[in-house]
């Protein structure tokens, strides 16, 4: 099983969805593949282009790792 869901905390009409184990591990393969394919693309770029790209790039990268990566919240963690 890829996802599971749990109850929204607030709101039990809606459900929430988060990555089981085994989504986890695919994410992280997938993410392995990708990392894997960006030297021999940025081969011919200037240093400095890549340099100047890196911390946008690790922004965006970072930006959804503490959702991505949380449990599904309970109501009294949840303002």
């Amino acid at each position: 099983m890829m996802l599971r869901t749990g109850p929204h905390p607030r709101d039990g009409r809606g459900k929430l969805v988060f990555l089981a184990d085994a989504g986890r591990a695919g994410r992280e393969q997938a993410v392995a593949v990708a990392t894997a394919s960006i030297p021999p693309r940025a081969a011919g770029l200037p240093d400095s282009e890549i340099e100047a790209a890196l911390p946008l790039l690790r922004r965006l990268r970072a930006a959804p790792g503490t959702a991505r990566d949380a449990d599904p919240p309970s109501a009294a963690t949840e303002p």
